[in-house]
Parts: C-alpha cells; structure tokens; sequence
C-alpha cells in the first residue's frame, strides 16, 4: 500500500514538471527577494488573475490526491525494482585492476622463490651440520647434552671472509672484515624424519635410526649374524692340514697372557683331527675378533676388574684322553664372550658405567664413536669391515669418528706394548724378578726408581736421602709383595711407591696443558707398574723405548715450533698494530696542533671583545647619571618654554 503511494506522489510530480525543472546551482549567490521587487513597477491585472486561477485548480487537485511519502524509508522502498542503466567501469580502472593483479602475482612468485631458496640453503647447512655432530643421543630430545655444549665452534677467518665477500660480487669496502664464529645447530631426535632418514642411510646400508641408541640396539642384533659371516670363509685359503694348523695358531696364540696357554693351545692343535680343522678355523676367527673388540674396548674405557675372561679367552680345560681343540674344552665359552660385548654395548649409552657413575653426554658419544670405528677397522676373511665405515660417518659425525680414529691409535699402541711383554715372556730371559713375588733386590729397586723420577723430571730435594730410604723401605717388604686374590703384586708395589712419595713430601707437578688431568701422574703409575713387572723388557722393549723417547722429543720440537709460529704471528700482529697506532697518533696530534692554533686565535678573538665590552662598560657606567642630567635640563628647557609662551 505504501508503495502504490508512493508511485502516485511521485506520478504527480512527474504532472507538475518537476522532472523538467532546472537544477538549482549550490554555488548561486542567494537572491534578495526584496530587492529582486520593484515596488514601483506596474502591475498586469490579467496576469495576476491567471496566477490565481492556476494556483486555486492546484489546491483543489492536491485536496483529492494521496499525500506524499512522510519518510526516507518510504521513498527508498517505492523506488522501481529497474533504477536505469548499470554504471559504466573506465577503462584506466581496468588497468589499474590488472595491474595490481599482476604484482600481487609477481609479488607471491617472488616470495615463493626467496622461501624455496631458503629452504634450500637451510636443508643444505642442517645436513652439515648433522655429518659434523652425527645422529643426537635420545636425551637431547629435551634439553643440550655436554657433547653439544663442548663443541668445538668454527671461527671464519676475516681473509676468508673477505674473499667469500669479493666471490660473490661484493663492492671493494676499506672496513676490515671481523672474524666471525659460526656455532653448530642443536640437532634433536624429532628434527629427522623418516623420509630425510631414509634419504640419509640410502647409500649405507639403509635400516635408518635416529639416535645413537638406536643404533647401538640395531647392532646388539646384528652383530653375531655378522661375526658369523666374517669368520664363515676364514679356513678358505688355507689347503693343506698344516696351513690350516698354523692359521689356528696365528689366531690363538696372540690371545694367549701365560706360556701355559700358548702350550697348552700348541697341543691341542696339533692333537685335532683335520676333519674338525675347518670348523674349528670358524670359530677361533669369531673368537679372536671379539676378543679383539672387548680388548680394544677395555683399553679405551676399562671394565669391571673382577671380570677375567679376557685373561682367559684361549686357556683350556685338561684334555681327556688326547682329545684335540674343541669349542667345549674353552675355560671361557663363546656366548659369555657374546654377553660380555652386550653389556658393553648397553654400557656404551647407558647413564651409569659399570661402577655406578654419572655418565655425561660426551663420555656416550666418545664410547659409540669409538666402538663404531673400532668394528669398522676389523676386517673378515673376504677382506670387507665388520661394520661399513660410511656408516660409522653417518652415526657419530665426523668430528667424534675423528677423535676415534686418534684414540684408536694410542690403543693400539698399548697392544703393542702387551705384544711385546708377551714376546719377553715367550724369549724366558732378561728376567729381573721372579713370577711369585715382586722386588728381590731393593737396591736395585731403589735405583730404577730414582731414575725414572729424574727421567720424568719430578723434583726429588735429596736424592741420596731418597734411594737411601726407598732401598730400607722395599727391605723391610721383602718377600711380601706377593700377588694373591685380593691385589695383584705389581699394585702393591705401586701403592707402596705412593706411600714412599709421600712419606718424602715428593710432588708429581703436572705440566701447564695438563693441569687438573694427571697425565703425569698416570704415566709414572705405568712406569713404576712396569718396573715391578716381572717380564723385564729385552732388546725390543728397550728399542721401543727409545723409540717413544724420540717421539715424544719430536712432538715437544714440533709444540715448539707451532708456538714459535704463534709468536711469530702476535709479533707480527703486534707491529702491524703499532705502525697503525703510531700513524692514528701523527694524525692525531697534527689535528690537536690545528686545534689548538684555532684556539688560540678564538681566545684572542675572545680577548679582543672582552676589552671593547669592558670599556664600553666603563663608558657607559655613567651613562645614568648623565641621562637623569639631561632629563632634568630638557624638563628645565620645557618649562622655560612654557613660561615664556605664557
């Protein structure tokens, strides 16, 4: 209803012609309807009577129509559903609309880019960073272990940053480049997924873990299976019956720690059927491979003492009856060798060692790292490594299988040192002391004792006093130093030898790099053990001895010569860092002097002003008197003035 009104309204003023009526100019100037009026002007009285006429048909009409609409509301809803044409869209809008369409879509390709290449770099620096620290132990999932703490940091060195910069289309700057250090990312168990993993141990092997521990699981299962397969073909080579013989004897014998075992072994050899030599090949193979493991182990991080398996890995039960080699005759069976390289794996990432200490996240990575590197020096009879090395790489970083390869080698070397006791023993001469007790001639103890202190350049105040007392100490102890089941001889001796030490204030000082780790304290604990050894070293022993002598004087040379060079080098620093002073200070005091000239001439300047101010402060000191004088003449000038005027 209310539209149909609002139709008739606007019909009538369609009747009226205000669709034809001009618009009203906004900016017109207002009209003065008084003005606009001459009261003076005739009036038509025709005209007149037509207006009224038209006026009264107007009133009549609106009297019989509907009124117009009382609001906005009614009028926006009586307009017609058609308002007219749509409006038109320019074409600069168009463009503008295109445009912006087009930078937007340049805009995301862009960014898409940028984070692509991003990503990119990213992926690149965290697999570095995961082939320099290896797979994460599962406790770095919730907080840094000491390992990642103790990392070593890169330093980038300023002339390698600066070449890098100039590389890579950089402008020539004057400003020095700082060395910068780059600090390894912390890598976590939950940063590596299955699909970079797989990525990962594609081309080693495959079987992918995260953690260390995981890892060292996965070989606890697979390493009989592989010691298996190693010692399988072991015989191959050997045709005839004495080279299958003298094949089992290189196996066992270097395993052997008495001469009764090495006797004991050639007999049995020699007594085994050749039908049984083969099978028998296999299993010295695996038997000496993992002796040599737990012994590579035990010299990196030493066992429970109360285990000796090690001691007797080749020693045999009496043979019945001339009965041959047999696995069964073996004091120590295979599987308990099996279970004691178990639980050195389990102790390899453990949080407890075998006497119940903390273990920290350092002291697990050293451990896999070298077990890890350890398999994969050890080699089967087709000549592959019981463990793939690339692997190794993969699991502890490069830098951990570094610092195995380092420490491999000092183990090495104490098996050298175990061979060649064992060679001595074999020879059965160059004996000092008898194998019951230690220490039959305690002048010659005595002796030996002050030499190895000279030797190691430990301060002893009065020699003679010292050999004096040690040779009336180890007097008294004679024929009681004897080895028994609760301490072997050797450490008795040892013992003894601190007690002496101490009873005559002697003080093992340890050497500036080495202060807080006792490297000299350990290695006269090694020496004096040696000493009360009764295996006295022969001509290979002495020989050998010799030789680390002259090792260790070419490292002290070459220590010398690296801190030569590092002294060469402050020097060097040192005097670029004067020249470069001593030209600041040139320049220095060559601005200060034309400071100073300018100061000078401002002071004079100063000088100069201060005088003209202080005179014409004199001058015009005054100058109030003398304006109260004039003040008073001109007023006595007026008033004359005005008298005469008067």
């Amino acid at each position: 209803m209310k539209k149909k009104k609002a139709d008739d309204a606007f019909r009538d003023d369609d009747d009226l012609g205000l669709d034809d009526a001009e618009p009203v100019d906004a900016d017109a100037e207002p009209v003065d309807v008084d003005a606009a009026v001459d009261p003076d002007a005739s009036v038509d009285p025709d005209a007149v009577a037509d207006d009224d006429a038209m006026i009264q048909g107007l009133a009549s009409d609106a009297v019989d129509k509907p009124a117009l609409p009382a609001s906005a509301d009614e009028v926006v809803a009586a307009e017609p559903e058609d308002a007219g044409p749509p409006a038109r869209t320019s074409m600069l809008t168009l463009v503008l609309c295109f445009l912006n369409v087009a930078v937007v879509l340049a805009f995301t390709f862009l960014a898409v880019m940028d984070f692509a290449a991003r990503q990119r770099w990213a992926y690149l620096v965290f697999r570095y960073d995961l082939a320099a620290q290896g797979l994460p132990l599962q406790e770095e999932e919730k907080g840094v272990s000491a390992a990642h703490d103790v990392a070593p940091r890169m330093t980038l060195d300023p002339a390698w940053l600066k070449e890098a910069y100039g590389k890579r289309g950089g402008k020539a700057v004057n400003e020095k480049f700082r060395a910068a250090e780059y600090e390894p990312q912390r890598i976590r168990p939950q940063d590596l997924d299955d699909d970079f993993l797989k990525e990962t141990f594609k081309a080693h092997g495959g079987e992918p873990v995260p953690t260390l521990e995981k890892e060292i699981a996965r070989l606890k299962g697979k390493l009989p299976g592989l010691l298996d397969a190693a010692a399988a073909d072991a015989g191959k080579k050997a045709k005839t019956v004495g080279d299958k013989q003298e094949l089992l004897r290189a196996l066992l014998f270097p395993l052997a720690t008495t001469t009764k075992q090495v006797d004991a072994s050639d007999d049995a050899v020699a007594a085994t059927p050749k039908g049984n030599l083969d099978s028998l090949i296999a299993v010295a193979s695996k038997r000496r491979m993992l002796a040599d493991i737990l012994h590579r182990m035990d010299d990196f991080r030493p066992y429970d003492p109360n285990e000796k398996s090690l001691e007797k890995v080749v020693a045999l039960e009496p043979a019945k009856g001339g009965e041959g080699l047999t696995p069964e005759r073996f004091v120590v069976k295979q599987d308990q060798l099996v279970d004691l390289l178990n639980k050195r794996l389990d102790e390899s990432v453990a949080a407890k060692d075998w006497a119940g200490n903390e273990r920290s996240g350092l002291e697990k990575r050293r451990t896999v790292g070298f077990l890890l590197f350890a398999l994969s020096r050890l080699k089967g009879a087709d000549g592959k490594p019981l463990y793939p090395p690339t692997r190794a790489e993969v699991i502890v970083g490069i830098r951990e299988l570094t610092q195995a390869a380092d420490t491999l080698t000092l183990v090495l070397e104490k098996t050298e040192n175990r061979l060649l006791a064992a060679i001595q023993r074999d020879r059965g001469h160059d004996y000092v002391y008898t194998p019951d007790y230690r220490v039959t001639d305690p002048q010659q103890f005595a002796d030996k004792l002050l030499a190895l202190l000279e030797r190691m350049e430990i301060p002893v105040p009065d020699k003679d006093g010292f050999k004096k007392a040690a040779r009336q100490h180890f007097a008294d102890l004679l024929g009681k130093l004897s080895s028994d089941a609760a301490q072997p001889a050797n450490a008795k001796v040892l013992a003894e030898v601190k007690a002496l030490l101490a009873k005559e204030k002697i003080v093992i000082t340890e050497d500036k790099e080495n202060v807080g780790f006792k490297v000299k304290e350990a290695k006269f604990d090694r020496e004096v053990l040696r000493l009360a050894d009764d295996r006295e070293q022969g001509f290979v022993g002495k020989h050998h001895e010799v030789i680390e002598r002259i090792r260790d004087l070419a490292a002290r040379i070459e220590a010398q010569k690296i801190r030569l060079d590092e002294l060469k080098g402050q020097e060097k620093e040192l005097k670029r860092q004067y020249e470069e002073r001593a030209t600041q200070e040139k320049e220095t005091r060559a601005k200060l002097i034309a400071a100073r000239e300018q100061t000078l001439k401002k002071a004079q300047d100063l000088h100069r002003l201060q005088d003209e101010v202080y005179r014409a402060q004199i001058e015009l000191a005054g100058a109030s008197e003398m304006n109260r004088r004039y003040e008073r003449h001109i007023r006595q000038l007026e008033l004359t003035k005005k008298g005469r005027k008067r």
